[in-house]
């Protein structure tokens, strides 16, 4: 069976892999968590090289 992605998909999984290889982590790990971050609106995915962040003292509370 076929996969179809579009484009905006395959921009992400890009950028997921950028970021994966730097943090030494999986491409599936770090698109999970932009999923999560995003359905609670504290960040917004713009294109495909940026990341808007929009509550950004719930997301440093986060990483405490």
């Amino acid at each position: 069976m076929a996969r179809i992605t579009t484009s905006a998909t395959q921009r992400c999984l890009a950028r997921c892999e950028s970021i994966a290889d730097h943090l030494g982590l999986t491409i599936e790990t770090v698109s999970r968590t932009f999923g999560r971050l995003k359905e609670q609106r504290l960040i917004e995915l713009v294109d495909s090289r940026d990341i808007r962040i929009l509550r950004r003292r719930a997301l440093l509370a986060i990483g405490e």
